[in-house]
């Protein structure tokens, strides 16, 4: 979410292990073109562990407890990726900066969070500088937390607070903006060129989504702590399934998949929270994009005896036998997925 959201071409953990010296990846993640390469390389950053025996940059970082800044992405790995692997990955993934920010809780510090972009340090926004920070301070908190499985009942209700309390706040200031977007466009203020009116009109989607983004976060929180609520409805659920088809098609046509949905004759009125099932499909539908590499997804509807059946289909890597168990627990994934995402 945070790679994606705030445009990052590379977004990492790794966890400082005080005795060995070492940074250990948790998590990373990487924008399509990133991926592209790593691919080609055969590379996984998340399992690649950094000596700060070797890697001088982060070594720095780690002792002073400073944020750290490099044009070059070899300085974080140093010797665990090669010269022209790193030139690579930087120039194919369009990465013009790297930074390393410490993440400290009670004083001490728990691991690094690092993030590439394709633009210049003196090109960020002062708002993007302080979302980071803000985003580093949550990260550290929470990471921290969840090492101590003896508070792991309180991290996670000060987690949801925390989560609470910033998607409301951060939902208030995106509505607000998009309201003043809504006016700009439907020229309240006046006429607006053509190319001013775009801009504008990209700005209320930006914000639109975003307001979206929150309440997702939202939902998850209150789903954790068993206060989702479904307001059900009458609806078209093979309306439905054509409306979140569509939102992916860009996202297919961009990896070059063939999307397509084949609906069979039959009534799909039926009774349910439209927004929940919404985000459950859209959800099944990004997965199957975000994991087939080349191919195509097809999305089926069918309605039998009263029930309902939708199905997603791709020519992925699909999910082994000794993965069933994992696919419906928080956070689980196939041994396959991870190698390509």
């Amino acid at each position: 979410t945070i790679q994606t959201d705030l445009a990052f071409e590379l977004a990492g953990i790794l966890l400082y292990d005080e005795p060995k010296e070492e940074l250990k990846p948790l998590a990373f993640a990487s924008s399509e073109r990133v991926r592209s390469v790593q691919s080609d390389h055969d590379l996984l950053f998340e399992n690649m562990t950094i000596s700060l025996r070797s890697s001088s940059f982060l070594r720095t970082i780690v002792k002073n407890t400073e944020t750290g800044y490099t044009e070059t992405l070899a300085d974080i790995w140093d010797d665990l990726l090669p010269h022209e692997m790193a030139v690579d990955i930087q120039s194919g993934g369009h990465i013009k900066s790297s930074f390393a920010h410490p993440l400290v809780s009670r004083n001490k510090i728990i691991g690094v969070f690092i993030f590439s972009l394709n633009r210049a340090r003196e090109q960020l926004l002062e708002y993007e500088i302080e979302s980071v920070g803000s985003f580093i301070k949550v990260v550290a908190v929470a990471i921290d937390k969840a090492l101590l499985s003896e508070e792991l009942r309180e991290a996670n209700e000060h987690q949801a607070s925390l989560i609470h309390f910033i998607t409301h706040q951060v939902k208030s200031f995106l509505t607000k903006s998009r309201y003043i977007f809504g006016e700009l466009d439907t020229g309240s203020y006046g006429a607006l060129e053509p190319r001013v009116k775009e801009v504008v009109k990209q700005g209320y989607q930006f914000n639109t989504d975003g307001v979206n983004m929150v309440q997702n976060v939202l939902r998850a929180a209150n789903i954790k702590t068993g206060k989702v609520t479904y307001e059900k409805e009458p609806l078209d659920f093979k309306k439905l399934i054509e409306e979140e088809v569509e939102k992916s098609r860009k996202s297919a046509q961009d990896k070059g998949l063939v999307l397509t949905v084949r609906v069979a004759d039959g009534d799909y009125t039926l009774a349910g929270d439209h927004e929940q099932l919404a985000h459950a499909v859209q959800n099944l539908i990004d997965n199957a994009i975000k994991y087939t590499p080349k191919g195509s997804v097809e999305v089926a509807l069918t309605r039998t005896d009263g029930t309902v059946r939708l199905s997603v289909k791709d020519s992925g890597v699909g999910i082994g036998k000794k993965d069933n168990g994992l696919i419906f627990t928080e956070g689980g994934r196939g041994e396959n997925a991870q190698k390509i995402n």
